[in-house]
């Protein structure tokens, strides 16, 4: 539902905040007062094409911010987390701005979208009648999500049934393919493995070999570096003759000198270590003792290797995998015969379960449209559309469209085609009433939907507004007493006269000015003790029957 809606600069609105309540909001004023000006800056928010016209005479931008709850819309849900955008504590944020140069800028929860993006995710929240943009009745796609709604549950349980067949289809067709289909198509794919087989059978590619080659070339590569540098190592390290001369030295000494004993040992033991990393440089000599023939027997495997992997599109590691995939697929289509008829035996099953299903579903779908028509007739009668007729176009289990005829005589064509403005109005005040909230829309707008209404008839729509009102948010902009009446939060909109410009502004009404501007609507003189006494008379019955529905 929408809490409330902060204007700036739009149109005659310098700035203004409204808090909406549950139920049935009303606005009224006199004519030229300003009362769809505030429509009007819903629908720019809702991301309607806005024009720089709208901008208030001598200001440089508009702007207006709409907070919404959609902690009970699990559809404006989705569509946030899908963009990202978080919720935060159930609430939506919708700010959108437009400058004189043409400049817009729209964020939800304070980020910036496109007007797409935000189109929609209103969409998912409000209807607007009669502002053709955000009324999903008038989107086709969505005609099946409405038949559905009228039975959220059984139409899941089907669905889910559904989905977990078609997962199994497309696993057994996937299967099937990898076999190959036909014995002829089996026969190619067969031709084309084998070669590829003999190919990497004939390479033997190993486990581990491709990152032992790819070591062993980069030691060769660096072979006149490393030697060079150890035979230098070794002459520096020749310190042979110079440690034995000294340990003698230090071991004469000995008998007179305990410590030079001590040193003698040390020495001996240096003897030992230096031995030991002669020895080891030694040793990497020899493993750097490449020949010629050697770099080019590991040159050519190592590229042997990488023009596989290219070949099959893997990496060089990865090659010896590949040929035991390749070696497991032969083993398949080689039992292929077996097995791809067991497969499409399976797969002629679930094809038939899916047909049962889809059934079921379009059964379901056909009995939900034809009791939502036998509803919904009734109700376009008794809201003064006598001669309207309703269908449901059911052309396959996901393939609906409404068909409206207004006119006795005339054939039903498409809604969408066919509907005008004041008779979707009402068309939506019968929907509503058969529908309760299970298309999920948490709030409708309607802009004066009452012309050409009056009497008897004006106290039926009001009652039907503020029966749908019971389970979606309604404001509505009116002329008649009898909603006006019927409103949960009446709100009066007028026009004023501050530095010179003239300016809307809206008031939520007390009790005593609620009797005056139903007064006033009745078409009682001002301040006329009947009239007030008229209108307190219908806030009471009001008041009372509002209490019985």
């Amino acid at each position: 539902m929408l809490n409330s809606i902060k204007i700036t600069n739009f149109a005659l609105i310098a700035e203004l905040e409204v808090e909406f309540c549950k139920g049935l909001n009303v606005l009224t004023g006199e004519t030229g007062a300003g009362k769809s000006i505030v429509l009007d800056a819903l629908n720019f928010v809702l991301g309607e094409r806005a024009d720089k016209d709208q901008i208030r005479s001598g200001e440089k931008h508009t702007a207006v911010t709409a907070v919404f709850d959609i902690s009970n819309n699990a559809g404006a849900k989705e569509a946030v987390n899908s963009f990202d955008l978080g919720s935060g504590d159930n609430l939506l944020i919708v700010s959108r701005k437009l400058t004189l140069e043409g400049k817009n800028e729209v964020r939800v929860n304070g980020s910036v979208v496109s007007l797409n993006m935000l189109r929609g995710i209103t969409s998912l929240i409000v209807d607007v009648y009669g502002q053709h943009e955000h009324q999903s009745l008038l989107k086709p796609a969505s005609h099946i999500e409405f038949v559905d709604g009228l039975d959220s549950a059984g139409i899941a349980a089907i669905k889910t049934r559904l989905d977990g067949q078609i997962k199994e289809l497309n696993t057994v067709e996937s299967n099937i393919n990898a076999i190959g289909g036909s014995y002829e198509e089996r026969a190619r794919k067969l031709d084309v493995l084998g070669y590829q087989a003999n190919e990497l059978e004939g390479a033997k590619p190993k486990a581990g070999e491709f990152a032992e080659l790819t070591e062993q070339m980069r030691k060769m590569q660096n072979t006149e570096k490393v030697v060079s540098g150890v035979k230098s190592a070794l002459e520096l390290l020749d310190l042979d003759d110079s440690l034995y001369n000294a340990k003698k030295q230090l071991s004469v000494l000995s008998s007179i000198d305990t410590e030079t004993g001590k040193n003698s040992e040390r020495i001996a033991g240096l003897e030992i270590e230096l031995a030991d990393i002669k020895a080891a440089l030694n040793d990497l000599l020899v493993s750097y003792d490449f020949s010629q023939a050697d770099f080019n027997e590991i040159d050519l495997r190592i590229d042997s290797y990488k023009t596989l992997a290219r070949k099959y599109v893997c990496s060089p590691d990865e090659l010896p995998g590949r040929l035991e995939q390749i070696r497991q697929e032969i083993e398949l289509l080689n039992n292929g015969a077996e097995t791809l008829g067991r497969l499409n035996k399976e797969k002629t099953r679930i094809l038939a379960e899916i047909d049962t299903v889809c059934a079921e579903l379009t059964a379901l779908r056909t009995a939900l449209s034809r009791r939502f028509e036998q509803a919904i007739n009734p109700e376009l009668k008794t809201l003064g559309m006598k001669s309207a007729e309703f269908k449901v176009r059911i052309g396959g289990y996901d393939d609906i469209e409404f068909m409206f005829s207004a006119n006795l005589g005339e054939p039903l064509k498409p809604l969408v085609k066919v509907i005008s403005g004041g008779e979707m109005s009402r068309f939506m005040l019968a929907f509503k009433a058969v529908s309760g909230a299970s298309d999920g829309i948490g709030t409708l707008v309607f802009d004066e939907i009452d012309n050409g209404i009056s009497g008897n008839m004006g106290q039926i729509v009001a009652e039907k507004m503020f029966e749908i009102s019971k389970s979606a948010q309604i404001i509505a902009v009116s002329h008649l007493p009898q909603i006006a009446a019927m409103a949960d939060t009446h709100f009066i909109i007028e026009k004023q006269t501050r530095g010179g410009k003239t300016i809307s502004n809206i008031a939520v009404l007390n009790a005593s000015q609620r009797i005056a501007e139903v007064a006033r609507l009745a078409g009682g003189k001002d301040g006329s003790a009947i009239a007030r006494s008229h209108a307190s008379e219908m806030l009471e019955y009001a008041k009372n029957l509002k209490n019985k529905i």
